[in-house]
């Protein structure tokens, strides 16, 4: 017969079997992403189905968003990879910015791993980065080209006027070390300072970003007229 410390030992192997078989075959546990519609799937919904849903998810209609997606294959910025193409990439990066929601949101939608949208989603960022240079460019400054044309009576109370200028706060993500300069004007989130001329043509000519939250207009103003690096529109007399 077996002495009481052998059947403990005995108790004590068997437990640990029946724990390693358990975690083998993952009793209980299922698939994190096991929903019918994959991402291929969700992407012909959103492309060939309502435009409205498309232009609601995507914000943008379909044929601006093929077209971009095309220019990014062209350009060699993107490429389709084994299971995902550069159209759901884009969807995937322009989804989780313009509904402003995580990786863990939009991977519901598109039957990937976290880690999968994670990915992608830098490797569009760097696309969008190159994509900005061609967009963005600077435009050369005519005086006379911005001034009220098509209003009489706003032109005679505005003569020679050729826009209007004004700072605005707009949220930054700061680190944290460096977050009490952002802390602009009694609030609590962190903001910065942004400088901007738009035309009467409701069309912007000059931006001036990076400013600390509590930087005031008046000092942004006078700091980047006075540096010839930043070409701002128009000139002080004398």
């Amino acid at each position: 017969m077996l002495s009481d410390k052998q059947k403990s030992a005995l108790k004590i192997i068997a437990l640990i079997l029946i724990i390693k078989i358990l975690r083998k075959k993952r009793i209980g546990r299922r698939p994190d992403t096991d929903s019918l519609l994959t991402g291929p799937g969700y992407m012909k919904e959103l492309v060939t189905g309502n435009p409205a849903h498309c232009q609601e998810m995507l914000r943008m209609k379909i044929e601006a968003f093929v077209s971009m997606c095309h220019h990014f294959r062209i350009r060699g910025w993107l490429q389709n990879s084994r299971y995902i193409s550069v159209e759901e990439k884009v969807a995937m990066f322009v989804i989780a910015l313009s509904h402003n929601i995580r990786n863990r949101f939009v991977k519901r939608g598109f039957n990937h791993s976290t880690q999968t949208i994670h990915r992608y989603f830098y490797e569009v960022l760097h696309a969008m980065l190159n994509f900005s240079k061609e967009i963005i460019v600077d435009t050369p400054y005519d005086q006379s080209a911005h001034q009220i044309r098509e209003n009489r009576r706003i032109r005679h109370i505005f003569q020679g006027a050729v826009g209007a200028l004004d700072g605005t706060l707009i949220s930054a993500v700061v680190p944290h070390d460096q977050q009490i300069p952002y802390r602009g004007r009694g609030r609590g989130e962190c903001y910065q300072n942004v400088l901007a001329i738009c035309d009467f043509d409701m069309l912007f000519t000059f931006v001036r970003a990076g400013w600390e939250g509590v930087a005031h207009d008046s000092w942004v103003l006078r700091e980047t007229m006075s540096d010839p690096a930043n070409n701002f529109p128009i000139l002080l007399p004398g």
